[in-house]
């Protein structure tokens, strides 16, 4: 089963104010139903178009691990591993990656969880992958975009910054029959 959330917000904050081909003023009009910014003189049309993440839910015991952040956005608060997609990586692989950069642990078996669509203030749209990676070896350590590693209780999560994390772990505990409220 695909689960789709979709959070947005409003949009103008990503938006050139020129033209990146020509350097023309741009416009705004109606195109494929949807004012966008335009360039009159070159034709250019802005999409501005969501930028694909990973987040990885490993669970064990009925804990869950989470990377206390070392950047923003959400600096010095708990979330769950993960990171941008690079140019031309596929997300397992992407997953992959992220897992060992931010605890040192690495993982083969993902299994998708959920695709989830939202506005950050930081970075523009994002189109969040959820994955469970349900086996894993190494020690979690945190790695270079982490403070901290550690493993909280189902039933005494910390505080998760990002909604898409939410419902990544409240996708994953109905999935799995195990009771806790994530979210208000």
């Amino acid at each position: 089963m695909v689960i789709i959330y979709i959070i947005f917000y409003n949009m103008e904050k990503f938006e050139f104010n020129y033209c990146p081909m020509c350097s023309e003023k741009l416009g705004r009009k109606n195109i494929e139903g949807k004012p966008r910014k335009f360039c009159p003189k070159c034709g250019y049309i802005q999409y501005i178009n969501p930028t694909p993440v990973v987040a990885i839910l490993i669970e064990e015991d009925g804990k869950i691990l989470f990377v206390k952040r070392k950047y923003e956005p959400a600096k010095h608060k708990w979330a769950l591993p993960g990171g941008f997609v690079d140019d031309v990586e596929h997300p397992e692989i992407a997953a992959k990656r992220e897992l060992k950069e931010e605890t040192s642990l690495k993982a083969d078996n993902f299994k998708f969880i959920g695709l989830y669509a939202y506005m950050s203030e930081i970075n523009g749209p994002i189109l969040m992958i959820g994955y469970n990676a349900d086996r894993y070896s190494g020690k979690p350590k945190p790695g270079d975009d982490a403070e901290d590693v550690s493993f909280y209780s189902i039933d005494d999560l910390p505080d998760i910054p990002f909604v898409s994390h939410q419902f990544i772990i409240k996708e994953y505990l109905a999935r799995h029959q195990m009771k806790k409220t994530v979210m208000g």
